[in-house]
């Protein structure tokens, strides 16, 4: 596990201009990891920019000269394993040592439209971490093969090297038992959101079976959580902020809300649960966009206290705190505001230099 408590900045659905000067900002205040989305379309069927993950990242990269940078998070089913691998470690090259993977099953949002099946996504994962990490140290004279349900390999290796060695990290994401345990087993670090510290714990437990299987020290694992954040020296204010995205998070994720006992048995939510599924052709913005509000409106908004930090910096402070207790060493914020700019500032003035004064004793 990585020393010290580290902080990525998550950029968020916004024009490239912001793009760049978030990114700048981030490196500047101290964030150690810029994290981009990964979707070809949104949840909200909106006008959003979802411009193309690896393209923007290696933009990135040209424009900052420390920060690592990570997909949030890719996915095996619209790229093959081995077009992953390489392109990792061309971002590797390009950023001399800063390009960072983090993958997951994938949501059918971004495949159904095109044609793409969202089948057996799990097992796919699994087989997909196997090839690209395979792929990574495969040499021309050292070359890999691997025969799967999935994927296959013969004799293959790429010609590209990795700066970081012996690869890059590769996190992945999980929220059910099994890619938990499969993130134990396989990955650098295990990445999840919309846990409370006590979820957390609980999920480390799956984890930690995945990592004895492998015969692995869970210790040597990352814990990445993903969470929405808002600071202000008006605590009431902040908690607004992060209020609204926080509940309308938790209507996509039927995995966190039967942990958090929210009753979602309602139309509203099964309908969301079946466009999470097949993505439903034909459905509007605006009748996506209903279902999301009813749907928060069935969420109790006291599930926000525990799932995202918000309030003051010292407030802010206690409540990371709590998830560095439960095991987290990443923590990569989704700035909510109720000042975006304000948010960033209070992070890279307070509470980074915080806990690095912590972690240098």
């Amino acid at each position: 596990m990585t020393e010290g408590l580290q902080f990525g900045m998550v950029l968020g659905i916004v024009p490239l201009n912001e793009l760049v000067r978030k990114a700048k900002s981030a490196e500047k205040g101290n964030f150690d990891f810029i994290c981009y989305y990964d979707h070809t379309l949104f949840w909200s069927m909106g006008e959003e920019n979802a411009f193309e993950l690896w393209t923007i990242l290696t933009a990135l990269a040209k424009e900052t000269s420390r920060i690592k940078l990570t997909p949030l998070v890719t996915d095996c089913l619209r790229r093959h394993p081995s077009v992953i691998a390489q392109t990792v470690l061309t971002l590797d090259q390009i950023s001399n040592g800063r390009a960072v993977l983090a993958i997951g099953s994938g949501s059918p949002i971004n495949m159904d439209p095109y044609g793409i099946l969202w089948e057996e996504p799990v097992s796919k994962l699994r087989e997909a971490i196997q090839v690209i990490k395979s792929l990574w140290v495969a040499t021309a004279d050292n070359p890999v093969s691997f025969k799967g349900k999935f994927f296959n390999l013969d004799d293959a290796f790429l010609q590209v090297k990795s700066i970081q060695q012996p690869h890059p990290p590769l996190y992945q994401s999980a929220f059910g038992p099994r890619s938990r345990k499969m993130a134990g087993e396989l990955a650098t670090g295990f990445l999840t959101a919309l846990e409370t510290p006590q979820m957390i714990k609980e999920s480390l437990k799956d984890v930690q079976m995945g990592a004895n299987k492998a015969g692995r020290n869970i210790e040597d694992l990352e814990v990445l959580l993903d969470v929405a954040c808002a600071i202000s020296l008006d605590s009431e204010a902040a908690r607004k902020a992060v209020e609204s995205p926080v509940i309308a998070d938790i209507t996509s994720q039927p995995f966190q809300r039967k942990r958090l006992g929210i009753k979602d048995d309602t139309p509203e939510f099964k309908f969301l649960d079946e466009f999470r599924k097949s993505g439903m052709k034909g459905i509007t913005h605006d009748t996506l966009m209903k279902a999301v509000n009813d749907a928060a409106s069935q969420v109790p908004t006291s599930v926000v206290d525990d799932l995202a930090i918000f309030g003051t910096p010292d407030e802010c402070i206690g409540k990371i705190e709590k998830f560095v207790e439960a095991g987290v060493n990443i923590i990569l914020i989704e700035n909510s505001g109720p000042d975006l700019i304000q948010t960033e500032r209070f992070f890279s003035e307070n509470i980074i230099p915080y806990f690095r004064d912590a972690t240098d004793g």
